[in-house]
């Protein structure tokens, strides 16, 4: 496999696009990938020839420069976009499997464009996996200019869709080119496996108790205004002159910043200045040293943009001070990790109230951002940005693998795979006779962008060839494993023995004849970090051909939260508008498990262990008798297969209506008022 990632912004020893290049670098050099990177000519190599790829300087326009500027150089937009068009063509983009642009720069983006646009159509154009991180508004303040370029590039955009695979992204979930705003999947700077098993390690680090004793709150990044370095410094002066304040203020800055020491240095031993040359591992564990992430950026630049030192803090487990006005980051936290920040106003004093708040009201929040940390460092996988791409990594060299002849043989209640690190969801797979469907059904589990999970695919002693299927699917993926019950023991039961094989916190049942959107588990995970919300659920397509029918459970316009008495209301009401199926939903594992019965007490002449029906209702409706509330997202994330052979269609004789039937009066007498 051969990929270029293009960074014309890389420029000097440090910051944000060396690091991500060397993290990219280090993870697909580490799985036998041929990289290439492509530079500015302008471009200063020198950590990167310690990377051990190819770095190509060709690109004559670098990355983050006014666009006023650039065309003055080169006499006019149209003269700038050929230069760039040449530099591209000379590259041979169509001997590449894939092409990263990390960050997209207008002008480099509509030169790819011309440039893929020239390729013979006898050559193949690579995937392409596009950054919309910067806004239009970055590179030029005209007004005109911005909508003419923004409309450009979006147009760029659709014509790169049109010949090649491709995955324009942001950290927002949404990007405006001036004349549109476009919903685009959210994804963030990756980290090699590696640095990701090193953050790992430093966020199950238990601290110690924030009570009784000093806080150590760290700022991280260049000491730029638009960072809130004045207002940091003036807080950090004014909370020191508070009876009693403590709390150790430091900060981490890149190369180059060392004459902040002297413009610091009246604010007395409190303030530490760290001055790296590369911001990667060592950046990660100054991080992981403090107590507290500072973020106190100025609304006027992130209002509409994001910074993924928010994504990092939380990934090591700690909680954040931000300005109440910089959107996509409160949203983030909000998604991903709630109840681990404090928002403030963007001035010193707010912030000096923060940094003397009494460190006992610490200690919810550090709590809160541990509990989110494995979601966090999850959306930094490599794996996830590729898999998102539709390519799949090879295995990583630089590990060894055992023998194929040492795997375990799968026999009677056997598994397949390597246990590994303890996943975050586990995705049950009860199956029975379904060697035409199961690979599909896998393979949706296996393509979440979400990669922390494990796979449990549970046999209910098919005679067909489901068994041969999962073998071979499981041999090439360690994150899949196989039980075989000696007997068929019946659906319930079978899924139950699933939930009993599950390791992870959080669980998902997956029948054998449905699939997952890609972005299921990511999408409804960050909600359960909430401990009143019993569980999340999506819309979902019904019909006999993948992805094509009739949208069901769609509520509402936004990710909403419902209330225990509203959803019960709702779902006894009419057993259509909230699903009955527990495929739609994300849970706690332990919940899976309490609330999936085999029977229900009182009701007799009927076996819901038979066919299932009332039963798996009853998960979404007893599992929510322990929580204040459940949480409903609009965007379609899963497909229920409408076939012959699925016992919910095939009815029975009017025994699976009969079950939801019997369930729901039972629930009504017994549950409620």
């Amino acid at each position: 496999m051969k990929i270029a990632i293009i960074d014309p912004g890389y420029s000097a020893v440090s910051g944000h696009n060396l690091a991500l290049l060397e993290e990219l670098s280090r993870e697909l050099r580490a799985r036998g990938v041929e990289v290439h990177a492509v530079l500015a000519r302008d471009a200063t190599i020198g950590a990167i020839e310690s990377f051990g790829i190819h770095v190509m300087r060709t690109l004559r326009v670098a990355g983050y420069v006014r666009l006023e500027d650039v065309f003055a150089r080169f006499g006019s937009q149209e003269d700038c976009v050929a230069a760039l068009t040449h530099d591209f063509a000379a590259l041979e983009l169509g001997s590449f499997d894939a092409v990263l642009l990390p960050t997209i720069y207008p002008l480099h983006l509509i030169a790819l464009d011309r440039a893929l646009q020239a390729l013979p159509k006898s050559v193949s154009a690579p995937r392409l996996a596009l950054g919309f991180l910067m806004p239009v508004s970055y590179w030029t303040k005209d007004a005109s200019l911005r909508v003419e370029i923004g409309v450009k590039t979006r147009e760029a955009l659709f014509s790169l869709r049109a010949r090649s695979e491709v995955l324009a992204w942001t950290e927002t979930g949404r990007y405006d080119f001036g004349d549109a705003v476009l919903e685009l999947p959210r994804l963030y700077p990756v980290v090699s496996s590696e640095l990701g098993e090193r953050m790992q390690a430093l966020a199950a680090i238990e601290p110690a108790s924030p009570e009784g004793r000093p806080m150590t709150f760290g700022f991280f990044g260049a000491p730029l205004r638009s960072k809130g370095i004045e207002v940091l410094v003036e807080a950090v002066a004014r909370a020191r002159t508070q009876t009693g304040f403590e709390a150790r203020v430091k900060l981490l800055l890149p190369k180059g910043s060392e004459s902040m020491r002297e413009t610091l240095a009246p604010l007395g031993p409190e303030l530490s200045v760290f001055s790296k040359e590369r911001d990667n591992r060592e950046y990660v564990e100054e991080m992981a040293a403090v107590d507290v992430v500072l973020l106190p950026y100025e609304p006027g630049e992130y209002a509409e943009k994001f910074s993924g030192i928010v994504v990092e803090a939380i990934a090591l487990g700690k909680p954040v001070i931000v300005t109440d006005a910089c959107t996509p980051l409160v949203r983030f936290l909000d998604d991903v990790a709630p109840g681990s920040y404090v928002a403030i106003d963007y001035d010193a004093k707010a912030l000096a109230a923060a940094l003397s708040l009494p460190s006992a009201q610490w200690g919810p929040l550090m709590a809160a951002a541990r509990a989110s940390s494995g979601i966090a460092r999850a959306l930094k996988s490599a794996e996830r940005l590729f898999s998102a791409l539709g390519l799949v990594l090879p295995p990583r060299t630089d590990r060894a693998t055992a023998p194929s002849k040492a795997r375990p043989a799968i026999s009677e209640g056997a598994t397949a795979g390597a246990m590994g690190p303890s996943p975050i969801v586990s995705i049950v797979i009860p199956t029975y006779n379904r060697d035409h469907l199961i690979e599909e059904t896998i393979e949706s589990a296996r393509a979440q962008t979400f990669r922390e999970l494990e796979i449990v695919v549970v046999d209910n002693a098919s005679d067909d060839g489901t068994v041969g299927v999962v073998e071979r699917i499981a041999r090439r993926d360690p994150r899949v494993r196989l039980h075989r019950n000696p007997t068929n023991v019946g659906p319930v039961r079978n899924w139950m023995r699933g939930l009993e094989l599950a390791r992870a916190p959080f669980g998902k049942l997956l029948f054998s004849d449905d699939l997952l959107h890609p972005t299921f588990v990511e999408r409804l995970l960050p909600a359960l970090i909430d401990p009143k919300t019993a569980f999340a659920i999506g819309a979902t397509v019904i019909g006999d051909r993948p992805w094509k029918g009739r949208t069901c459970f769609r509520l509402f316009e936004e990710p909403t939260r419902v209330s225990r008495s509203i959803y019960e209301a709702i779902s006894l009401g009419s057993i259509h508008v909230l699903p009955v199926s527990p495929g739609a939903g994300l849970f706690r594992t332990a919940d899976l498990r309490a609330s999936l019965r085999l029977e229900l007490p009182g009701v007799r002449d009927y076996d819901f262990a038979e066919t299932g029906a009332g039963v798996d209702w009853m998960v979404y409706l007893l599992t929510l008798l322990r929580y204040e509330r459940a949480f409903v997202h609009p965007e379609t994330l899963a497909f229920f297969r409408s076939h012959a052979g699925s016992i919910t269609i095939e009815n029975r004789g009017g025994r699976v209506m009969r079950g939801y039937e019997l369930a729901g009066a039972w629930f009504n007498k017994t549950h409620r008022a």
